[in-house]
């Protein structure tokens, strides 16, 4: 059966609207919304009676909003993963730095002993020779 010109520029209309709707950069939680409002106007014009030309634009449509979803939740996922790897990373360098400042604290005990001591046994030493 040959496309005649109002099924050829009613099709390329739905493309053009598809493509348009598709290529703005939307939250996934909204990819999804627009896939559920897109699938049920498909399925209403079907009821309806719809050409196989605006069949083919409606299933294709809906396996490019398929492939958006699973490209952006497979993002999504890698996002996570980067920032559970970062989380550790501060978590690592926070224990790390608390290992370090105990470190300090010990050595600056030990050497505020060793200072008094010394300084007892000057202090010894010079009552010793007074005396």
């Amino acid at each position: 059966m040959p496309i005649n010109n109002k099924d050829r520029t009613h099709f390329e209309a739905n493309t053009r609207r598809f493509w348009l709707r598709s290529t703005r950069r939307r939250p996934w939680w909204s990819l999804w919304k627009r896939y559920r409002e897109y699938g049920v106007e498909y399925r209403e014009r079907c009821e309806r009676g719809l050409p196989m030309t605006e069949v083919l634009v409606y299933q294709s449509g809906l396996r490019a909003m398929e492939r958006e979803i699973q490209g952006e939740t497979k993002q999504l996922e890698q996002l996570r993963e980067r920032a559970e790897a970062k989380r550790k990373e501060v978590v690592e360098a926070k224990q790390e730095t608390a290992a370090i400042e105990k470190l300090k604290e010990k050595r600056c005990g030990i050497t505020k002993r060793l200072w008094k001591k010394s300084e007892e046994g000057f202090i010894e030493e010079l009552s010793v020779q007074a005396a």
